[in-house]
């Protein structure tokens, strides 16, 4: 019995008897005119030619794919049309992204002081002689960045930042830091 049973496209197991006995009543169908109508309806405006129908029953047998090497374009276009796409959506994207980030960052800085004054911050930067004391590099004193040893992301609230707690760094560095607390002049 097992020989004759097969999988349907449903995933049921019919015997090839049952198959037959199905065939068969679908043989003499009449199709109402509704039903005909129906179908004229779902396939009105697709008009092909005898040629693509051939194309297109060959390939639902699992032969060929009907629109074998029929592109609309080629793959330098589509590539080109997808960059062009990603590039607006990024453009679009990022820079709103950066908006909510400096909103944030100046909300954040609000919440805490700086208790130091600009004449020692240029003493700090000065002191460095343009070098960043991370990578050690000549960034020159203009290029460096007030970095908080402990971040403000991890700092208590209402923290007292001091000259000791700020040092300056390049800017590949202090965001390569990132939240993190690093000493001075570790690597």
């Amino acid at each position: 019995m097992e020989s004759e049973l097969s999988k349907s496209h449903k995933g049921k197991r019919l015997s090839d008897s049952h198959k037959k006995h199905i065939s068969e009543g679908n043989k003499g169908r009449v199709v109402s005119i509704e039903t005909r109508k129906k179908i004229s309806i779902a396939l009105t405006g697709i008009k092909r030619t005898k040629y693509t129908r051939e194309k297109i029953s060959q390939s639902s047998q699992g032969r060929i794919p009907w629109n074998k090497g029929l592109t609309k374009y080629t793959y330098e276009q589509y590539r080109e049309a997808q960059n062009k796409y990603q590039k607006q959506y990024r453009i679009g994207i990022g820079k709103l992204k950066s908006k909510i980030f400096k909103i944030q960052r100046k909300h954040l800085e609000k919440q805490f002081k700086h208790s130091f004054t600009l004449e020692e911050w240029n003493k700090k930067i000065n002191k460095t002689k343009g070098i960043c004391p991370m990578c050690g590099k000549y960034v020159g004193v203009n290029k460096l960045t007030l970095d908080h040893i402990v971040p403000l992301t991890k700092a208590q609230k209402r923290f007292e930042y001091t000259i000791d707690d700020v040092q300056p760094l390049c800017n590949k560095c202090n965001s390569k830091k990132g939240n993190r607390k690093w000493k001075n002049y570790e690597k």
